[in-house]
C-alpha cells in the first residue's frame, strides 16, 4: 500500500499492516472502468475486511496516483512493483495476510524463440524472485516457483 510519508501509519515500523487499519481512510484508486481487475480485487479485499473504501479520487495513471497520495488526498493499494519508483513523499507498507497479494500471469508460447519475448520473460522471473524476497522479509511466503516455461 502507498501512504504519504508523513502519515501516522508510515512511521518507522516496517511490519505488514492489517487492511482493517485503513477502514477510516480516504482512498485514491484506479477506476473500475480501467478493466485491469485491480479495483475489483481491492473491493473484494476491503469487503472481506469489513468496509467499503471511501474513494476521494480516481486515477488511471500510477504516477498520478502516487502524486495524489504524496499530496495527502488518500492512501492507495498499488502493486508492490511501484516501490522501485521511490516517489518523494510516499511510503510503502505491505498488507498483512495472504489476501493482500495477487498474481499477474503471462502466457508465452512453449517454444517461443523471439529474443525480445525471452528477455521480457526473464525480467518477469527476476521481478518475481525480488517480490518473493521482499515479501519473505515481511513474513509473507509465496510460491515463487517459475520453472514452468
Amino acid at each position: 500500500m502507498a501512504i504519504a510519508a508523513s502519515h501516522p501509519l508510515a512511521g518507522q515500523d516496517m511490519a505488514p499492516i492489517a487492511l482493517q487499519a485503513l477502514a477510516g481512510e480516504a482512498f485514491v484508486l484506479q477506476p473500475q472502468t480501467l478493466g485491469c481487475g485491480l479495483s475489483e480485487h481491492i473491493a473484494l479485499l476491503t469487503g472481506k475486511a469489513g468496509f467499503t473504501p471511501q474513494i476521494a479520487q480516481e486515477s488511471s495513471e500510477t504516477a498520478t496516483t502516487l502524486a495524489l497520495v504524496a499530496a495527502h488526498l488518500g492512501v492507495s493499494i498499488v502493486p508492490s512493483t511501484y516501490r522501485s519508483i521511490r516517489p518523494n513523499g510516499v511510503h510503502f507498507r505491505t498488507l498483512s495476510g495472504q489476501g493482500g497479494q495477487s498474481c499477474i500471469l503471462a502466457a508465452v508460447r512453449r517454444n517461443e524463440t523471439d529474443a525480445c519475448v525471452q528477455t521480457f520473460v526473464d525480467l518477469l522471473h527476476q521481478q518475481q524472485r525480488q517480490e518473493a524476497t521482499l515479501l519473505a522479509a515481511s513474513g509473507i511466503h509465496i510460491n515463487a516457483d517459475s520453472s514452468d516455461r
